[in-house]
């Protein structure tokens, strides 16, 4: 059927009331509410609602030159759209307002140009808007939809809002949005979608916001927002995934507002590339965050520790640096697991010396202050046989000088002869003092010196705890030097890297 050009032609029709009202309103810039302009129930007929869609794109596009039609475009409310709207390639001098409508068959509108799109409580039957370019914005508030919408390349000046619409479709996709460019923010705020939302490559120039929405698909992606950028907050609160997977690979954001428990397991939810700048969420402990990152570092089960490091340099930039370290500890943990897949017989040795060795003493380089437990631990261990070695007498000075003088020589019959010719008035009354706690120090940490090791040595011969002793402290001497250098490399690198 051909396009209706002039106003004589429209008039050749037969206009039906409603179309009459309809052109009157266009005449005059005022709305046209039908019945009231409540949503036409369509299980009753509604012939007195009813507007054919030729004659609606003939005054949506603002007639031909006889016609007198008002800047304001078309404001209708109510109607029963029968007919095919076709729009491709149109243009609508006024805005399109169509509210509380009926559609019975699909839109047309590849190409459109217009100043504002408002199809706010309507029911579509499938939009087809692919290059569309609005200079305001596209209102879909509290729709449905039998079919998807078609949005590749649109552009929209002002806000693509789908708050509280329904989309109810056969297709795969419900929202078909690749290389969308909307200026303001786009929102689906309680969407109910029943198939794929398809967003890749978009540039939002507001928010996104998801809150308290409902959507999946049965086909395998839910939402498919790769190289999505938004320049803007995305609000990811309270959203139920009922199937599919969430993609956000290489997205770019300026912020993130989410909560942990709404986002879909491991295997389903890919943020691999994905960047942003800060995060705000109703948890910030550094086990929520974790939990939120092992869900989507997998990518078809190669470890991507991309999420760990980018969540680490937030945390740093907005002062969390403990959270930020715990981040960067779980990341080398798991690099090594992965590594650990492809070493075959000598994945033991990793896992004791290259993995939980260099965890448990400086959390991988980002925990350096974790070595002073195990250095604690070890002066201990130089500790306890320190003093069983001189209660026993298996302490003796380290001087051959001494030993071999007859002041020693005169207490050798002693239980204790270090504590008897170190007592005031004897021989050894002004050597240094024996202290077990200052020789555990010595003996494990290299940069101390109490002078307690140069001072006394423990004998193999006069008792067992002597000789364990004498064979100990070279253990705990290398130990001490293991830790104290992996501390002190840690603690230097971690003053550099901030």
């Amino acid at each position: 059927m051909a396009h209706i050009r002039t106003l004589s032609a429209l008039e050749d029709l037969g206009l039906t009331p409603a179309e009459q009202a309809l052109l009157q309103a266009c005449e005059t810039g005022s709305e046209c509410a039908l019945e009231g302009g409540s949503l036409p129930d369509i299980n009753m007929p509604q012939h007195a609602r009813e507007i054919r869609a030729e004659v609606l794109r003939f005054l949506i596009i603002g007639g031909c030159d006889a016609c007198a039609f008002h800047e304001a475009g078309v404001v209708l409310k109510g109607a029963v759209i029968t007919g095919e709207l076709d729009l491709n390639y149109c243009k609508a001098p006024g805005a399109i307002d169509i509210q509380n409508s009926v559609f019975e068959q699909k839109i047309k509108a590849v190409g459109l140009r217009s100043e504002l799109i408002n199809f706010d409580g309507s029911h579509l039957n499938g939009l087809d808007a692919q290059g569309m370019a609005i200079t305001g914005s596209v209102l879909m508030r509290s729709t449905r939809h039998t079919r998807s919408i078609e949005m590749n390349g649109a552009t929209v000046g002002g806000q693509l809002s789908l708050r509280k619409a329904i989309l109810n479709v056969t297709s795969k996709n419900a929202i078909t949005g690749q290389n969308i460019h909307v200026e303001g923010h786009m929102i689906l705020h309680g969407l109910q979608a029943n198939a794929t939302l398809y967003l890749m490559s978009g540039v939002i120039g507001g928010q996104i916001n998801f809150r308290d929405s409902t959507f999946g698909s049965e086909e395998g992606t839910a939402l498919q927002g790769q190289s999505l950028t938004v320049h803007d907050m995305m609000i990811w609160k309270n959203v139920t995934v009922t199937g599919g997977a969430i993609q956000f690979l290489s997205a770019k954001f300026q912020s993130i507002s989410t909560d942990f428990e709404n986002w879909p397991g491991q295997g389903d939810l890919k943020i691999d590339g994905m960047v942003y700048d800060r995060i705000s969420a109703s948890k910030t402990g550094a086990d929520e965050f974790l939990a939120w990152l092992a869900k989507g570092s997998k990518h078809k089960g190669t470890f991507r520790p991309q999420p760990y490091t980018q969540l680490a340099k937030v945390l740093h930039d907005m002062g969390h640096d403990t959270t930020a370290r715990k981040v960067l500890e779980k990341r080398e943990e798991l690099l090594r697991e992965d590594e650990r897949r492809k070493m075959g017989v000598w994945a033991p040795l990793h896992y004791v010396f290259a993995d939980k060795a260099l965890k448990h003493l400086i959390g991988y380089g980002h925990r350096p202050f974790k070595s002073l437990w195990a250095l604690a631990f070890l002066i201990l261990a130089a500790i306890a046989p320190a003093h069983f070695a001189w209660d026993e007498g298996s302490m003796t000075p380290n001087s051959p000088v001494i030993l071999n003088s007859q002041g020693w020589a005169a207490h050798l019959d002693a239980h204790n002869p270090a504590d008897s010719w170190s007592a005031k008035e004897a021989a050894g009354q002004d050597w240094e003092t024996f202290n077990r706690y200052a020789y555990g120090f010595d003996v494990v940490i290299p940069i101390i010196n109490f002078g307690q090791t140069d001072a006394w040595a423990p004998s193999t011969n006069r008792g067992w705890w002597g000789q364990q002793l004498y064979w100990l402290r070279w253990v705990l001497a290398v130990a001490g030097w293991i830790v104290s250098a992996l501390g002190a490399a840690a603690i230097t690198g971690l003053i550099r890297r901030d």
